[in-house]
C-alpha cells in the first residue's frame, strides 16, 4: 500500500530583469512590487542608480544627492513563485511590451 503522494517542493526565488522603466518615479519599487505580486511572494525590488563616478561623468562633475538622480531603467524583482507556472507567466510578463501590460506604459505605475 502506497503512502500519500508528498507535496511538490516549492518554487526556488527567482530574480528577474525588468528593462525598458520610464519615466522614473518614486513609488516604483511599490509598483513593481503590485505588478508582479499575482505570481508569488515579492521579496524585494532593486532599483539600480547611477553610481558617483557616473553622475559626475554625466554632470561635468558637479554631482545632484543621490535622491536626485533619475533610475538607470530597469529592475530587478526578487520573486518566490507560488509554482513553476508562475515562474512563466512573469517571465512573459517580463517579455511583453511594457512590463505586461497592454497600453505599452513601461513605467509599471
Amino acid at each position: 500500500m502506497a503512502g500519500p503522494t508528498p507535496a511538490a517542493p516549492p518554487a526556488a526565488a527567482v530574480r528577474l530583469y525588468v528593462s525598458g522603466l520610464a519615466p522614473p518615479s518614486a513609488d516604483l519599487p511599490a509598483a513593481l512590487t503590485q505588478r508582479f505580486s499575482s505570481f508569488g511572494a515579492v521579496n524585494g525590488v532593486t532599483v539600480p542608480r547611477p553610481t558617483d563616478a557616473q553622475r559626475g561623468a554625466l554632470d561635468g562633475g558637479a554631482s545632484p544627492p543621490p535622491e536626485a538622480d533619475p533610475v538607470r531603467g530597469f529592475a530587478y524583482v526578487d520573486l518566490v513563485p507560488n509554482d513553476d507556472a508562475s515562474v512563466r507567466r512573469a517571465v512573459a510578463a517580463v517579455s511583453s511590451r511594457g512590463c505586461g501590460r497592454a497600453d505599452g506604459d513601461c513605467a509599471c505605475s
